[in-house]
């Protein structure tokens, strides 16, 4: 299959599962039965960020996350072999070897040299892989990606927006942590490159309705506005929807 096909086999599929997932928070969560009391703007906010962010974007990111395991067993031999070297080319001199032994020992035994000799192929990337989603793609540009993307298209003022990443972003990371770490360990390990985005959005389809029901209840307090002398305090419900 094209590329340009599976990308948009993959929005269609991951954007369908964020329709799916919201419409259900809403209905069973939030206890919203009848379609008149739905927030429409959110379902097609989720819909069209899951579609295109989890769908397209992240078939841009994924393949990066092998390239970035390659790096770090090229690193990790090019480090051993310097240490070798020091070690058996010290000629005659027995202290020139002693002093460059023991840069050796570390070398070799870094925690992630013991990790890249300790691991298979596809458990180093699975670990590589998850580290870096987790700690360099999510939280830099996934999660603010979200809150900012599905705010606009809902029309939520920026200020607005920026208190709910403020008040939401830690506890929300925190979830993402608990619920993805483990996933996208067994995703870059076990699942086949060409299916791993088609498991993020079916996973995320448990993710998204797993976060409302862990924040629906919760209310972001906004900020006191002045309005003609007046003081104005809004709370906005519904938490965090990924």
């Amino acid at each position: 299959m094209a590329f340009g096909s599976a990308i948009l086999r993959d929005v269609a599929v991951a954007g369908g599962l964020g329709l799916s997932a919201d419409l259900f928070c809403q209905t069973m969560c939030e206890d919203n039965r009848n379609l008149h009391d739905l927030d429409h703007r959110r379902i097609a906010a989720v819909s069209l960020f899951s579609g295109l962010y989890v769908g397209g974007v992240c078939n841009l990111i994924y393949p990066l996350y092998p390239k970035l395991t390659q790096h770090v067993i090229r690193s990790v031999q090019r480090n051993a072999t310097i240490g070798k070297q020091l070690v058996t080319t010290g000629g005659s001199g027995a202290a020139l070897v002693e002093q460059t032994a023991p840069v050796t020992t570390l070398m070799s035994m870094s925690p992630v040299s013991l990790l890249v000799q300790r691991l298979t192929p596809n458990q180093l990337q699975g670990a590589v892989g998850t580290l870096a989603d987790n700690f360099i793609h999510v939280p830099l540009l996934y999660l603010p990606a979200y809150f900012i993307s599905t705010g606009w298209m809902q029309g939520v003022p920026w200020s607005t927006t920026k208190q709910q990443m403020e008040q939401q972003f830690v506890p929300t990371m925190t979830s993402c942590w608990m619920f993805w770490i483990p996933f996208m360990g067994m995703n870059f390990a076990l699942i086949p490159a060409a299916a791993r985005v088609r498991a993020v959005a079916a996973a995320n389809l448990l993710w998204t309705m797993t976060l409302d029901y862990m924040t629906h209840s919760k209310e972001l307090v906004v900020a006191p506005e002045t309005n003609g002398g007046r003081v104005q305090c809004d709370t906005i419900s519904g938490g965090a929807t990924l």
